[in-house]
């Protein structure tokens, strides 16, 4: 009887906690005991597939704000910034370039993510550093577990253009593979993790391609599409691959309705959102429509609407343990969904292949 009492105890505070989430999830949207049922359970998602990023809604970004939902077609790269350590500071001019570099051939969009930084100061140290990402923006070590990071040291997060996480790992820890300087290693390795990716603009060598690059690397398509239309037959060209990409991200959308019926939302209402002026946002906008009462999707929302409320809320000074309260309160309430299993990665609880190391010859 003894051994069953804590049992007993821990069952009914995860009861009780699960019951606390669900009346206060309930009181904010507005429902009552007439409320939609639950979603159903479905298979977890893929460690790789990119419905495990975390919303960048909740980061701070410096100008026009970032939808990873808009660069689907893209391989994009998170890369997590911290300027307080002098050694790195040495080299990382050097590493980045090789990225970078890289990226702008293959191609891939570079977000640099400062953590625990203000913009100003991200600012000032990107141009001391000469570092050139696509966008720039400030988040705290709370988002940075939430992608699967133990470390925010220079780390970095590939998302490759099937919308998957092709790599993770340290990017300039003084670690090696082969001899090799992991900046080095990512710098060889983007022809693999940009496979089927398509660059848009080939020679961004007049100002309106240039913007137009830039605006199609950050999903502002109606912008670029603008943009390639001043450009003369090198624009036209890249306008047909933009809506190529357009064509293949609503095929994306159309097959994952079945499987993952709030990522194809997802996926759906970024393209109508940020190509308005494309051919098939009718077609976008009316299969967002469709997907938007499915009960899968109305979970997703309110679970990621919840994630990112306690990213949000973790920023404040003294906020860290209320935080990781509530990330198991919804990593319990939204299990089954996105949502949940980004909460529970931010709590730890990673599956077996989230605590491998990039590399196996890394030293943790």
């Amino acid at each position: 009887m003894r051994r069953l009492l804590p049992v007993a105890v821990l069952v009914l505070g995860a009861a009780l906690i699960v019951g606390a989430t669900r009346g206060a999830d309930d009181a904010a949207q507005g429902s009552g005991p007439s409320a939609s049922p639950a979603a159903p359970p479905k298979p977890p998602c893929p460690a790789e597939k990119v419905c495990d990023m975390p919303p960048l809604a909740c980061v701070d970004w410096i100008g026009r704000p970032v939808d990873l939902d808009a660069l689907y077609g893209q391989t994009v790269m998170l890369i997590f910034v911290e300027s307080w350590c002098p050694k790195c500071n040495e080299w990382v001019d050097k590493r980045a370039r090789e990225v970078e570099d890289a990226a702008m051939r293959q191609p891939a969009t570079i977000l640099y993510l400062g953590v625990g930084m203000a913009k100003g100061d991200l600012q000032r140290y990107m141009a001391q550093m000469k570092l050139k990402g696509h966008a720039a923006g400030v988040v705290n070590k709370t988002f940075a577990a939430t992608c699967g990071l133990r470390s925010t040291l220079w780390n970095i997060v590939v998302i490759d253009a099937k919308g998957r996480r092709a790599a993770r790992g340290s990017f300039g820890n003084y670690q090696t593979r082969n001899n090799v300087p992991i900046g080095s290693t990512y710098a060889n390795d983007m022809p693999k993790y940009c496979e089927g990716a398509k660059l848009i603009v080939e020679k961004p060598d007049t100002p309106n391609l240039q913007k137009a690059d830039l605006a199609v690397r950050l999903g502002k398509y109606d912008t670029a599409a603008a943009l390639l239309r001043k450009a003369g037959d090198a624009g036209a060209e890249a306008l047909a691959r933009l809506e190529e990409r357009a064509r293949q991200t609503l095929a994306a959308a159309k097959a994952y309705q079945a499987s993952d019926p709030y990522l194809a939302w997802r996926l759906a209402n970024a393209l109508a959102r940020g190509y308005k002026s494309s051919p098939v946002t009718a077609e976008a906008r009316a299969l967002a429509g469709k997907l938007a009462g499915d009960a899968a999707v109305r979970s997703g929302k309110q679970a990621d609407t919840a994630v990112a409320r306690v990213l949000e809320m973790s920023k404040k000074p003294g906020q860290a343990e209320a935080a990781v309260t509530m990330f198991a309160q919804v990593g319990m309430r939204f299990s089954d969904s996105r949502g949940g299993r980004v909460a529970l990665r931010a709590l730890g609880q990673s599956t077996d292949r989230d605590r491998e190391p990039l590399y196996p010859t890394e030293q943790k």
